[in-house]
């Protein structure tokens, strides 16, 4: 039952805003039976030590309802999508799972661009394409840039240091050119960045450099191109100024108010959602688009560091599993996870499910391992 609940989260969470957040709630039912096993799991304890403390913070809020809105969000994207992949084991099921899912994201993207193009309409029933000229499948065109780069890395990762198929390449670019028309600025930062890092350490590893060279120059042609024929995309980017570009503008306004909130309540924080209403003169964001921030001001410097600890440990078990067996998973999702964490100086990602339940889903999915993670045999295949 584990299996076929991760196989529908596979498939509706690409192709669902609601669907997959059911499964996971559903599949609870199903794996709590592996609970003697979790509560000695530092990782899961980390989440569920910082959703308890931001569930007791709630019920002291005075926008209650709110509150546990968020805190819901966090357990669903979080706690319940990790516990969900953590169920799976077997290695061969692990690789079709993220198979199936990437293979329904490059169709509703597919879907997303006949919309873009007006082929189709932009919104069929509850499926949302695109809309002011910006791809956004489905939940946004932010959020789509975020798991176009949870795809794009990983794919780059298995071109460069395991299979040498270009296929690996041409269906990043598939993905990159979704990025493109979603217009998400700091998607493009990360993924440049994350892009550089994977560069330097496949420089480290096989000294190849007029490779890695030759696919560095590949993308910039590919940005290059998305640039001089999206007029789309070139007024995305040309809009860009610190001074006249309100998404950036207000960005700096809430960055202004967030140190003034945390410096009213460092300890606990205000209480998740309830600084939010404290805006003056900027038009009613929903978050401080910079998720280090967010936490600061809701959750105060207790809830920011255990924050940090579920980051330092998904980090700290994905190294050791790569020193351990050399296999690519673990390493896809280090940068992965690189790219996401650099986004969040501009938005906060992980504070929604869409986003975050890919994230946890396929982290729990990975670390969760057998006897067969001891050989990459059964990763290479």
């Amino acid at each position: 039952m584990e299996l076929l609940s991760n196989y529908l989260f596979a498939i509706l969470q690409p192709f669902s805003k609601d669907g997959w957040r059911i499964v996971s709630l559903i599949s609870l039912f199903f794996i709590f039976k592996n609970w003697h096993n979790w509560k000695k799991d530092k990782l899961i304890l980390s989440i569920f030590f910082f959703l308890l403390y931001g569930i007791i913070l709630s019920f002291f809020s005075e926008y209650r309802k709110e509150s546990f809105e968020v805190m819901s969000n966090y357990s669903i994207g979080c706690f319940f999508s990790f516990l969900l992949g953590y169920s799976i084991t077997n290695t061969s099921n692990k690789i079709k799972l993220l198979k199936v899912y990437v293979y329904v994201f490059m169709f509703t993207l597919f879907m997303g661009f006949l919309a873009y193009f007006h082929i189709i309409p932009e919104q069929i029933g509850f499926l949302h394409l695109a809309e002011y000229n910006r791809l956004i499948v489905f939940d946004g065109g932010p959020e789509l840039g975020a798991r176009c780069n949870f795809v794009i890395i990983p794919l780059f990762v298995l071109y460069l240091f395991y299979k040498k198929s270009y296929m690996f390449l041409a269906i990043a670019l598939y993905f990159i050119y979704a990025l493109l028309l979603s217009g998400t600025r700091n998607c493009y930062i990360s993924l440049f960045i994350t892009l550089f890092f994977i560069s330097l350490f496949y420089i480290y590893k096989n000294k190849k450099f007029l490779k890695t060279i030759f696919i560095l120059l590949l993308l910039l042609f590919c940005f290059s191109l998305a640039y001089l024929f999206s007029s789309n995309v070139k007024d995305r980017i040309n809009k860009t100024d610190i001074k006249t570009d309100y998404s950036l503008t207000s960005r700096l306004e809430m960055y202004k108010l967030g140190l003034k909130l945390i410096k009213e309540k460092p300890i606990f924080g205000h209480t998740p959602k309830a600084a939010i209403h404290r805006q003056e003169n900027i038009n009613n964001l929903p978050h401080f688009h910079n998720i280090y921030l967010d936490i600061l001001v809701d959750f105060g410097f207790i809830g920011f560091i255990l924050f940090l600890v579920i980051i330092y440990r998904i980090f700290t078990r994905l190294i050791i599993m790569y020193i351990k067996t050399k296999s690519p998973l673990p390493l896809m999702l280090i940068f992965a996870w690189t790219a996401i964490m650099i986004s969040e100086n501009f938005d906060s990602f992980l504070k929604t499910p869409y986003c975050s339940g890919l994230f946890f889903w396929t982290t729990g999915l990975i670390l969760n391992t057998d006897n067969s993670t001891e050989s990459t045999e059964n990763y290479d295949k």
